[in-house]
């Protein structure tokens, strides 16, 4: 039997100030889809010494002793509530630091030079919005044009627009609240981060599987990138030949091509990637199963899971997952298999 217990803490200046009680157990949700990965809500016990405008939110969960950081949160609102006895509670709600970049907002029209890295024009964007802490995946790409955005565009779609341009992931932030910038890859064996079978995390719940329309499905893939400030546009190609694929241009015998334009990338390299990554995923349909375990540390975006079950078992990639902060709580984890079709 594992002993849990749960607290949060109050940060201030980068160190835990003091622990905030809370009066309903906070819920804490993660969607890989959202804009914003994590999110918090709950009723707490009002606090005159606490700065509900910059301080900043920690919950642990301690499991058999030992402290699992969940994330770390703004508060983005919050209301105040009197009991009828006359006590004062705060319901807030509240998201990772990812809030503070969607509430930066460029004040003048924001240039970046062609010849810019990557990376070092994200960590000035992250800088830029009071964000010190980051895990960026290096990268040698720079930008191969200058790049303008508009007065009151957002940092988060700044930073998701140029990341997208080296096929990485969104920005999101980990359970100390860093932030995280790291490639696409498709799920791998090699990097599950958690393994969930009968037992203490007891599956309760099986999922349905979802059928899509296929017939229709592409199959040769041209990517085009024709930003006038090129000297050329580029171009890149890709095709489904996987003989395991039945949308393969071997099994079906024909080319179904489709173009996708985009408006900037980094170079030749990251489109043949970009494409390549739409055949890939051109050939995969997706098995989404929902299942409640115990509750358990905080899991990163798109965590690779492995589910030991005798109809559900098998590698996935978790898009979601809820938590309730509560003695005897569930965790409840929305898991996704790509299969080849």
């Amino acid at each position: 039997m594992r002993e849990i217990q749960a607290r949060i803490d109050v940060i201030r200046a980068g160190a835990v100030y003091c622990e905030l009680a809370f009066t309903n157990p906070p819920r804490l949700d993660a969607s890989a889809d959202a804009e914003i990965y994590l999110s918090m809500a709950g009723t707490f016990r009002w606090r005159s010494d606490v700065n509900w405008l910059t301080d900043e939110l920690q919950p642990v969960i301690r499991i058999d002793g030992e402290d699992h950081p969940l994330g770390v949160f703004q508060i983005a609102t919050m209301r105040d509530v009197f009991t009828p006895e006359g006590a004062h509670q705060i319901s807030l709600t509240c998201y990772d630091r990812a809030l503070r970049l969607k509430q930066t907002k460029a004040e003048q029209m924001l240039f970046l030079p062609a010849g810019t890295a990557y990376t070092t024009a994200i960590r000035q964007l992250l800088a830029g919005a009071g964000i010190a802490l980051a895990v960026i995946a290096e990268t040698a790409a720079v930008l191969p044009t200058a790049r303008e955005w508009e007065i009151g565009t957002d940092y988060l779609a700044i930073v998701n627009d140029l990341l997208a341009e080296i096929n990485y992931e969104p920005v999101w932030f980990d359970a100390d609240g860093a932030a995280v910038a790291q490639p696409y890859a498709d799920p791998d064996p090699a990097t599950i981060s958690r393994r969930y079978a009968p037992g203490e995390f007891s599956i309760l719940r099986p999922g349905a599987e979802a059928e899509l329309d296929a017939f229709a499905a592409p199959n040769v893939f041209i990517a085009i990138c024709s930003n006038p400030d090129l000297p050329a546009p580029l171009v890149a190609r890709a095709v489904n030949n996987n003989p395991l694929s039945a949308l393969s241009v071997i099994r079906r015998g024909r080319r179904i091509p489709t173009v996708v334009h985009v408006d900037n990338i980094a170079d030749q390299t990251a489109l043949d990637a970009y494409a390549q990554r739409l055949a890939s995923d051109s050939m995969m349909r997706s098995r989404t199963v929902r299942i409640s375990t115990g509750v358990d540390a905080a899991h990163g975006r798109h965590a690779v899971i492995a589910l030991s079950h005798p109809d559900l078992g098998g590698i996935y990639r978790e898009t979601g997952w809820s938590m309730t902060l509560a003695p005897g709580a569930e965790m409840t984890h929305e898991l996704q298999r790509l299969i080849i079709v």
